[in-house]
């Protein structure tokens, strides 16, 4: 099981609905999660080592969040990756400004504490919103069902863009009431 805490950004508008919409209906022809249970759409800024204190992590969140405003993400194309032996259907967000210098600026913080576990952030981090993973679903998607999938959505344009305002630190589970640790807002 993930014990990490992953602190994500909650995309809204047009981003939200696009990403919802695509999820639901491939979800729904290959009949991965169960009715009306999809993962919730958002997008990782860090990931949060199990063992660091986690109101210490809290405190560096919220100092570091003050005067940011609300962040633009803005989605471009459908992509595939294998990542921790799972498969994912993704969103590239496109690195604006606003997200490089939050997300940048949270990972260099938590990192200076040793509660980031992500290595080489800025070289290798890919921004990028998940559709689709066998994480959660009922029926995991079978290798060669994945790369037809793949082989028709990669590269499919879909240029949306919306502002975002909050983030929320979670835990990795599909229970509402176990996932959200609490929540930030930004700009507001």
């Amino acid at each position: 099981m993930i014990e990490e805490l992953f602190l994500v950004l909650l995309p809204e508008g047009s981003v939200l609905e696009f990403a919802q919409s695509m999820q639901q209906k491939i979800s729904e022809y290959y009949d991965i999660y169960l009715e009306d249970s999809y993962p919730e759409i958002h997008m990782t800024i860090d990931k949060i080592n199990k063992d660091a204190d986690e109101k210490k992590a809290i405190e560096v969140i919220e100092s570091t969040l003050k005067n940011c405003e609300p962040v633009l993400i803005e989605i471009e194309e459908m992509d595939c990756f294998i990542n921790y032996r799972n498969n994912f259907l993704v969103l590239n967000v496109v690195p604006t400004e606003s997200l490089v210098q939050l997300a940048g600026r949270v990972h260099r913080e938590l990192d200076k504490r040793d509660f980031s576990v992500i290595d080489d952030y800025e070289e290798n981090w890919q921004f990028h919103i998940t559709l689709i993973s066998n994480y959660f679903a009922k029926n995991p998607l079978e290798e060669k069902v994945f790369q037809d999938l793949c082989r028709f959505h990669t590269g499919i344009n879909f240029p949306h863009s919306s502002r975002a305002h909050h983030l929320e630190l979670w835990r990795f589970s599909m229970d509402p009431q176990k996932k959200c640790i609490t929540d930030f807002s930004i700009g507001q």
